[in-house]
């Protein structure tokens, strides 16, 4: 998995709903929990990154620039 050690990491994206991001590079759709603002663009953290499972969950916080 590309994300697998690059948890803690930030990430430029897009919400495209209020609990799923899509992540410019790499392109991955994912969830994400903050209730980032619909529809813009915004900072978002890698939470987990769990290969097994193959899934991977990403934070919003406003502070994030």
């Amino acid at each position: 998995m590309i994300l697998a050690d690059r948890v803690g990491e930030d990430f430029a994206a897009i919400a495209v709903r209020d609990d799923q991001v899509l992540l410019d590079d790499p392109v991955v759709m994912a969830p994400c929990t903050g209730t980032p603002p619909e529809g813009s663009r915004v900072n978002v953290r890698l939470e987990t990154a769990d290969v097994a499972a193959r899934k991977v969950s990403f934070a919003y916080d406003d502070a994030l620039v």
